[in-house]
């Protein structure tokens, strides 16, 4: 589970938060922390008394369907879905497989436990990957899973036009977050300063996200103590040609991330 949520003021600030007491006000904020990557919290009274508020902060939200609960005692934050949506490749789906196949999500993003012609059942719904920014299930799109050998460094094969289709969707920023977070798990004796990841969005208008994780996880098994060192790795294959290597459309923007890296790091 995330240790990180995000709270959309759209519901924060809305007159039907804001009228209900500061107590039930704080217990909602605690329940956003304390739920699961899919909104679900299992211990909704233990939540309540560690921040000061008791049964009736929690009644409150329910008639202001703020939440939904169950028979056993597991709620759901209605609005979850609104203030935070996760990636695939990072969710953690909730214990509550039962619960969760109860519930349909509106078209404005809530859960609800009524079935209507506008709402969709939640345990069908495409939950949105890296690659993908809507919950509609693509279509005939065939993607390889990819790997990374840390000791070889080698990209496994994808499918080159389905690759191309879905890459424009990726921005800059969910790219410098893919590779922060490879680098906190791999080199875990150095933070990166603001001005690094600066950095690595300049060398981003350049090079494919993928080659400059690969050089993080060549750097890995030397406990580099700085930035610096993935970054001579990735300047010394740009001098050796590898970026010519890797097949650019010279027709495209800068930004493009399409290209061939397969062999880039094979010995």
């Amino acid at each position: 589970m995330a240790t990180k949520r995000m709270l959309s003021k759209e519901i924060t600030e809305s007159d039907a938060f804001l009228e209900m007491p500061t107590s039930s006000q704080a217990l909602y904020f605690h329940l956003n922390l304390n739920a699961d990557d899919e909104g679900f919290v299992d211990a909704p009274n233990k939540v309540a008394r560690n921040c000061g508020a008791n049964r009736d902060d929690l009644n409150i939200l329910l008639i202001k369907n703020f939440i939904i609960a169950f028979a056993n005692g597991v709620i759901v934050i209605v609005h979850w879905k609104i203030h935070n949506w996760i990636r695939k490749d990072r969710i953690k789906g909730t214990n509550y497989i039962e619960l969760k196949n109860l519930l349909f999500l509106e078209e404005n993003d809530t859960y609800t436990k009524d079935e209507n012609p506008t709402a969709r059942k939640v345990s069908k719904i495409c939950q949105t990957n890296v690659r993908q920014e809507t919950d509609k299930c693509p279509k005939n799109v065939n993607i390889e899973q990819t790997s990374l050998d840390q000791s070889s460094l080698e990209q496994s094969s994808i499918d080159q036009s389905s690759l191309e289709e879905m890459s424009d969707e990726i921005d800059d920023d969910d790219s410098l977050e893919k590779i922060v977070d490879v680098f906190e798990q791999e080199i875990t004796n150095v933070t990166l300063t603001e001005e690094d990841k600066k950095e690595i969005l300049n060398l981003l208008d350049d090079l494919p996200e993928d080659m400059i994780i690969k050089a993080i996880l060549q750097a890995s098994p030397y406990k580099p103590k700085s930035w610096n060192y993935i970054k001579v790795i990735l300047d010394s294959c740009v001098k050796d040609g590898v970026k010519e290597k890797l097949n650019f459309n010279n027709n495209k923007s800068k930004n493009s991330k399409t290209g061939k890296y397969d062999d880039v790091y094979k010995n």
